[in-house]
């Protein structure tokens, strides 16, 4: 079998390059330079080819160069490339409207835009403690909801998140999250291990430790990404919805790694178990990343949420695009 030229020198001149000028934070996983993309298929500078297995990072669901995105794009960029989210207009406004129109709740949503999914939890924080008038949350052993201060104080995948930055946020409890191949707790007759997980909350944490009425949210990835990529039992999210709703507690659910429309089936499921927010990372060639919720829950304060650059006209325009794209084919 050939040996590949991987990585060959002119990709190894370039991270050598990365090395003295950006930061040592992100975690590069292996010693891959982009250079050009088609498809599933991605290319590096010295003409190697790969398949790409990633995608971004569950970004690109559209493949790289993707023709309608790309065209899509280059009309958007030909028009204007920024604004400022202090004016309005029309590509922003078609994307919250498609969001709202698939949005899980039983009524009308709205929509906060973000450059990244941490930001978004971080808004989910905030308006959770708005309307709730509340401070405490629960999250899950083995979630990733972002590395700002807020969400890593959720985040409990690793230990090396948390090293040299406490203390974190107050006000997060952990449990275990529905592990079914590994469950950690006692499960009595009939119970699926969803709905032994919720009761070990309702009992021991609500019972010993946090009043539930003292909860303004509970964040949870419908299917845990670095935990393991788990999927909880049915009884899950049936059972939290009513816990939830028993202590006045807002369901947020962190759905960034779940995939396109799988998990929102499976976590609604013709409207039987309703959010009351979702974080999503909208996908397609680039990316946006929101906090959608119900609009009956209360708006924050003018100028609570704002940020510069929210509702980019390329990125918004590239992920209407992807959504047809995605329905076109039965997605």
């Amino acid at each position: 079998m050939k040996k590949l030229n991987v990585p060959g020198p002119k990709a190894l001149a370039m991270i050598e390059r990365d090395k003295k000028v950006i930061s040592s934070s992100y975690p590069r996983g292996y010693p891959f330079v982009m250079d050009h993309g088609k498809g599933v298929e991605v290319w590096d500078p010295d003409g190697n080819r790969f398949i790409d297995m990633m995608g971004g990072i569950a970004v690109v669901a559209t493949g790289h160069a993707n023709p309608r995105v790309v065209k899509a794009v280059q009309n958007a960029a030909e028009k204007f490339l920024h604004i400022s989210s202090d004016f309005y207009h029309e590509k922003w406004i078609r994307l919250s409207e498609k969001l709202d129109e698939i949005a899980p709740f039983e009524e009308n949503a709205k929509t906060f835009l973000t450059n990244s999914g941490t930001e978004a939890v971080e808004t989910a924080i905030k308006l959770a403690k708005f309307y709730t008038k509340r401070h405490n949350f629960i999250g899950f052993f083995g979630a990733f909801h972002g590395r700002t201060m807020g969400s890593v104080a959720f985040t409990a995948s690793k230990p090396h998140y948390h090293r040299g930055f406490y203390p974190l946020m107050p006000g997060v409890t952990h449990v275990p999250f529905p592990d079914p191949y590994r469950p950690i707790l006692h499960r009595k007759m009939g119970e699926d291990y969803g709905e032994t997980v919720v009761r070990f909350i309702e009992e021991e944490v609500f019972g010993h430790n946090v009043p539930g009425d003292e909860i303004a949210g509970v964040l949870v990835e419908p299917i845990q990404g670095e935990g393991g990529y788990l999927v909880p039992p049915d009884g899950f999210f049936p059972a939290l919805r009513k816990l939830c709703d028993k202590y006045g507690i807002l369901l947020i659910a962190d759905r960034a790694l779940a995939g396109v429309v799988a998990e929102l089936r499976r976590i609604v499921e013709a409207e039987a178990n309703p959010l009351d927010a979702r974080r999503v990372a909208a996908r397609a060639g680039g990316r946006v990343d929101q906090l959608t919720h119900r609009v009956q829950i209360a708006r924050l304060d003018r100028d609570a949420g704002r940020h510069r650059v929210a509702g980019d006209p390329l990125a918004a325009r590239d992920v209407v695009v992807a959504r047809r794209n995605a329905e076109a084919r039965g997605l």
